[in-house]
């Protein structure tokens, strides 16, 4: 073999090789480009779903919106027409209420000259009232004035009976009386002295001053704060008792205290042994009620 077939022999084996790849590489462009052939037309199978869906979910919402648009529309003309028809109502009712306030201004002028009649007449016939009222008034306060007067005037005759009564009776007991004094011997100025010491005391309250004991015969004598100037005279009987010492607990009484002596301003007594509930004090209290 010589040379130029040998070369050609390397450039036939090249050549092939050369082949060989193209081939190849053309398989596995067509390869590759198969599936991405099919890949594509499943996406384009899965845009065209989609597609539908969305065109029947468009045509769903025209209709819906169609509807609506069909319903929103008649209830415009119905509110349209309901509006027609309250305008032309208050229309009507304004002309009626026009004619209503006219009429009613006309009644009114009418209403107000009767009206000052009837006043006129009502004034009048309230002044007879008062003055029919005020009379009646007037009569029975006569009447009950009367009553009242003849009322009295019983009453006055039964207390007059009763004064005549009560009268004959003091006068009875007073010829009794003078006839006892006569027969004991007493003077007017002993009896004086006894009535007074048998009145009531008047309300005084006083303090202890000072006390003394007697050891002959045992008694207490008391010098208190208060005397004739307060109405007190001999004979007269107060109670002595002291304050408590605590809010809780009661004042207590002492004893009784028989006055046996009376100065303007103060007064001498003996504490009646009968009565005595405890020892009295300089300080302590007297009052003639307990």
């Amino acid at each position: 073999m010589n040379f130029w077939g040998r070369i050609l022999l390397v450039l036939n084996v090249i050549l092939s090789f050369t082949f060989l790849a193209y081939a190849a590489s053309v398989f596995n462009v067509q390869k590759s480009w198969r599936e991405k052939s099919e890949a594509n037309a499943e996406i384009v199978k899965q845009k065209d779903s989609q597609l539908t869906n969305l065109t029947q979910e468009f045509d769903n919402f025209k209709n819906d919106t169609a509807k609506q648009i069909a319903e929103m529309t008649d209830e415009r003309d119905t509110a349209t027409n309901s509006r027609n028809q309250l305008q032309t109502a208050l229309e009507t009712l304004t002309k009626q209420m026009e004619t209503t306030q006219t009429e009613l201004e006309r009644e009114k002028a009418l209403s107000q000259i009767s009206g000052e009649e009837t006043e006129a007449r009502k004034a009048e016939a309230l002044k007879e009232r008062a003055a029919n009222v005020a009379l009646h008034k007037t009569i029975v306060a006569h009447m009950k004035k009367i009553h009242e007067l003849e009322d009295q005037i019983y009453e006055n005759g039964i207390e007059r009976q009763n004064l005549i009564v009560t009268h004959e009776m003091v006068l009875s007991e007073l010829a009794d009386a003078k006839k006892v004094i006569r027969y004991k011997g007493i003077d007017k100025e002993e009896t004086k002295d006894i009535l007074v010491r048998q009145s009531p005391p008047p309300t005084v309250e006083g303090v202890v001053l000072s006390t003394r004991a007697d050891s002959r015969n045992g008694l207490q004598y008391v010098e208190i704060s208060v005397g004739s100037d307060d109405g007190l005279v001999k004979g007269h009987e107060l109670f002595g008792y002291r304050f408590a010492t605590s809010v809780e607990d009661r004042p207590k009484y002492l004893n009784t205290i028989r006055l046996i002596r009376v100065d303007p301003d103060k007064s001498v007594g003996v504490v009646i042994p009968k009565s005595k509930n405890g020892e009295i004090k300089k300080g302590d209290n007297v009052s003639t009620k307990l």
